[in-house]
């Protein structure tokens, strides 16, 4: 679903795309995102998938240079509100772009738990931002930390 998406809103991306030794759903190199879909089981593994996001950052960064981010996005969401998963991906990014400006080009270890509420809101409630006119092109403009 999410595949199908991308190409109906004319996001290029590239599937089970190798970085280092791992692989990632969705690499998307015109937002700078690596995007992965996580199914309920992800839930359980919290630390494991926080230790291969490093890993896959550090690779990312190392190999393509950039602002790149993971995001993450629950498969519920995607099931219930897929017209808006090109604006729940920009908007994810701006947020965590934001909070790495803040500090020094690195998100707190306690961001991802403490933000949760943020991430959800970001992802449930982007219809909010759908009655203004957004272009992606417009929002992500990636910047060197």
């Amino acid at each position: 679903m999410a595949a199908i998406e991308l190409v109906h809103e004319r996001i290029k991306s590239k599937t089970q795309f190798k970085i280092g030794r791992r692989r990632v759903d969705f690499l998307i190199p015109s937002l700078h995102v690596a995007l992965e879909i996580d199914g309920k089981l992800h839930e359980f593994k919290v630390v494991k998938d926080s230790n291969r996001e490093i890993e896959i950052m550090k690779n990312l960064n190392k190999q393509m240079g950039g602002s790149w981010e993971v995001i993450r996005i629950p498969t519920k969401y995607i099931e219930t509100n897929i017209k808006q998963l090109g604006k729940a991906i920009a908007a994810l990014y701006n947020s965590r772009q934001s909070e790495r400006k803040k500090n020094n080009g690195f998100l707190p270890t306690n961001w991802s738990k403490t933000n949760k509420i943020a991430q959800i809101n970001a992802l449930s409630n982007i219809e909010d931002q759908t009655k203004e006119t957004i272009n992606l092109d417009n929002i992500i403009n990636p910047v060197e930390l």
